[in-house]
């Protein structure tokens, strides 16, 4: 089955999403994460992405230089503030997001398909549509 796009998923959604939540997504989308959400997470968690079959991301020279655009994003900044502590993936993602992102409106990721983010962090969210880029909406009542 063709999936519609690409889901990239940070560590809270794949803390708080049940291994069948993620397995009923895979029948439509491409889900993936990067190396950086996967060291963030419990073992329990780590076992859940790996019986998942999320593909994990080593992120290249290119995401961590568009670090750059995201760190003059004043929603950015306060994301990583308030992360400092428990944390750097999250940056991270919005680099690999960015980096993606085609000359039109719409993200494409490296598997051709758009690109959406997994999150329930409320902070991150916000970042998130300052910085356009487009959020996964899931059943569950986001926080």
């Amino acid at each position: 089955m063709l999936s519609k796009c690409t889901v990239i998923l940070d560590t809270n959604f794949i803390r708080e999403t049940s291994l069948e939540a993620l397995q009923e997504m895979q029948k439509n989308n491409q889900l993936i994460t990067i190396e950086e959400v996967e060291e963030e997470l419990p073992k329990y968690a780590k076992e859940k992405l790996k019986n998942s079959c999320v593909k994990v991301i080593h992120l290249g020279a290119n995401e961590y230089t568009v670090l750059k655009e995201i760190f003059s994003n004043s929603s950015a900044i306060k994301l990583i503030n308030y992360y400092s502590n428990e944390g750097m993936a999250d940056p991270l993602l919005l680099a690999y997001i960015v980096h993606n992102k085609t000359s039109g409106d719409r993200q494409l990721s490296m598997f051709d398909k758009p690109l959406e983010l997994a999150t329930r962090d409320k902070t991150l969210r916000v970042c998130c549509e300052e910085l356009e880029i487009k959020l996964y909406e899931d059943n569950k009542q986001l926080a």
